[in-house]
Parts: C-alpha cells; sequence; structure tokens
C-alpha cells in the first residue's frame, strides 16, 4: 500500500511565523503517495533484514515517511513548555537512557534499535521559502513550536518499557 504522510494535527499555518504556511503545504503535501508501495515491517526491523532490491525502496520512502511523521508530530502551535533537562536534533531513548544522535538521508533512530522522541527535519524543504539559507535561524526559532507534553508522553513510554525489561 503506498505510504501518505499523517494529517498534521493543527491547521497548515498554525505555526507562523516560525514555518510559514506555504511552506507547510509544500513540505507535507510533497510526501503524498507516488503509486510506490513498500514492504510492510517494524519500526525496529533493520534494512539489513530485508532483500537487498528492497531497502532502497523501503529507507527512502518508508523509513522517511516514519521520520517525517515524527518530524510534524513534534511541532504545536501552542506554547507546550519548556524542555526538562532534554537534548538537541534527534533525542531518543536507547534502552538505557537518552541520547542525542544523529542521522543521513532518511535512516532512522529505530533502524538502530532506539526509540526517537523528537527530530528535526534540516533538509532545506522545511525551512528554504522562509529562511533560504539561513539554517541555524530556523533551528533557534524552531524550538518555540516544539510539543514538549508529546516528547515527554513519548519518554514515559520509552522509559515503561524497558522498565518491564523490553527494549525498543
Amino acid at each position: 500500500m503506498p505510504l501518505a504522510p499523517p494529517p498534521l494535527p493543527y491547521p497548515y499555518g498554525a505555526l507562523e511565523p516560525t514555518i510559514d504556511e506555504l511552506t507547510m503545504r509544500l513540505h507535507h503535501d510533497s510526501m503524498q503517495p507516488r503509486g510506490q508501495t513498500v514492504p510492510s515491517m517494524s519500526c525496529s526491523a533493520t534494512l539489513d533484514a530485508l532483500p537487498g532490491d528492497k531497502r532502497t525502496l523501503v529507507r527512502n520512502n518508508g523509513v522517511g515517511h516514519l521520520d517525517h511523521s515524527l518530524f510534524w508530530e513534534s511541532m504545536a502551535p501552542d506554547d507546550h513548555g519548556h524542555p526538562a533537562d532534554r537534548g538537541w536534533s534527534w533525542l531518543v531513548h536507547d534502552g538505557t537512557g537518552l541520547a542525542v544522535t544523529s542521522t543521513a538521508n532518511q535512516d532512522s533512530p529505530p533502524m538502530r534499535g532506539h526509540t526517537p522522541l523528537l527530530c528535526v527535519d534540516v533538509w532545506e524543504p522545511a525551512y528554504y521559502l522562509r529562511y533560504q539559507n539561513r539554517r541555524v535561524d530556523y533551528l533557534e526559532a524552531w524550538w518555540n513550536v516544539v510539543d514538549w507534553q508529546r516528547v515527554a508522553a513519548r519518554y514515559a513510554t520509552a522509559t515503561s518499557r524497558n522498565a518491564g525489561g523490553d527494549h525498543p
């Protein structure tokens, strides 16, 4: 089945002025299905477990879909507080505690067995219309729309799974 982006949990223009409506429309809507199907797999499955001819398809579409879904759901138009001693970029629970990581291309922390708590998309489609080549300005403004309640809920889920002996 072709992957479609999840509906945004807020209107396209809700993150103004940090992220403008046109950027959100173009970025989100560019993720509409293009007729490709992606084999189903667990979020924690590694690409190495897939047949070689399916790895690129899953990385570029399936994992990219997961990354973008987390990115859009990590933001909210309302003030949801401030981080409580948390880190930057990909914030993950690695099975033992918090860790900050980065990934290239469409790779994702679940591919490493980590539970993603927060991510920021730093590819140009996420910010270029408003910030052009000023990625630092985008990142500084982006913190104003992070939904810390959602991040805290992901953290609570990850740590409760690990308390029971399961690893993400």
